[in-house]
């Protein structure tokens, strides 16, 4: 069950590139990653019972070690509890999640805080002498520590905090006053949020059958669309944004503003003049199917 460093040592050395097909036919820069929610469910499904006496205290404990919660937001959440009169300032795991950004740690620190936890638990028993762990819990946990060691959950060590995106402020138990006041975060992280764009991407289409052409123009607009809503949700104080959202008439008034004024009137939504990397629907692998660039100056009333 323990981590000895033989273990660490094979799990972390030779080819350690996937070989799935994503990677070998498609895209060979693809990073994969475990999402968090599905490992956690590898574990649970190999404890004998939900009902089982331990099995809430066993995935309390699983799911704090694979996250860490950052102190100075936890901090401000406390002082506001302490604000609005709650006693103890313990802050639940709703406003938690809530209000404070947290992270997936690293590969050596994450195998460290899970290998207590299995540690504690694996000769666990009720008082009926019913062991919490199947005996097939000790072959998934071999294999899930691969993934962990292979940084397949971790998150990007990044100075900007993308992995969250600031959604305004909130009045704690409506309480008026400045310190009652806590930040909304929202992860762009997880199986959630992933299937909710997946969703969005499937609206913008306009059915099964369409042209390389077409199918590029929605996605494309759809993306503009997205991104503008995104902005819209953040509510950034100096963010000037249109009423409506126009693609073709921002971009004639960014001109007209640029010309007369010499800058534009909604510099956030303007178009790029350097490749920023992004694709969508760029890249045809399917027979009979091209690449179509599109020309903005030539497609735009289409």
């Amino acid at each position: 069950w323990k981590s000895t460093p033989p273990i660490i040592m094979e799990a972390t050395s030779g080819p350690l590139t996937s070989t799935c097909a994503s990677r070998s036919f498609y895209n060979p820069d693809i990073l994969l990653k475990l999402d968090l929610f599905h490992c956690l469910r590898r574990f649970s499904r190999e404890c004998t019972s939900e009902h089982h006496p331990l099995y809430s205290t066993f995935c309390q404990l699983l799911s704090a070690a694979f996250t860490v919660v950052d102190q100075e937001d936890l901090k401000k959440l406390k002082a506001a509890y302490e604000f609005c009169g709650i006693s103890p300032a313990n802050p639940t795991k709703q406003h938690t999640r809530e209000h404070c950004r947290t992270k997936i740690p690293q590969p050596l620190e994450r195998l460290d805080r899970v290998d207590k936890v299995m540690k504690r638990f694996y000769l666990a028993k009720d008082p009926n002498d019913v062991p919490l762990f199947k005996p097939s819990m000790l072959k998934m946990w071999r294999i899930q520590r691969v993934h962990i060691l292979r940084s397949c959950l971790s998150d990007p060590e990044l100075k900007e905090g993308i992995m969250f995106r600031y959604g305004g402020t909130l009045q704690l138990n409506h309480v008026p006053g400045e310190g009652a006041k806590v930040p909304i975060w929202m992860p762009v992280r997880g199986t959630s949020q992933q299937e909710g764009y997946h969703f969005h991407q499937a609206q913008w289409i306009t059915g099964t059958q369409v042209s390389t052409e077409l199918f590029q123009a929605q996605g494309m607009t759809g993306v503009a669309r997205w991104n503008y809503q995104r902005l819209v949700d953040l509510k950034q104080p100096g963010v000037v944004l249109p009423a409506v959202f126009d693609p073709v008439l921002i971009r004639e008034i960014n001109c007209s503003s640029k010309r007369v004024t010499g800058q534009e009137k909604y510099p956030v939504l303007s178009t790029s003049d350097r490749d920023t990397g992004e694709r969508f629907g760029l890249d045809y692998r399917e027979p009979g199917c091209r690449p179509v660039p599109l020309d903005w100056d030539k497609h735009r009333t289409v």
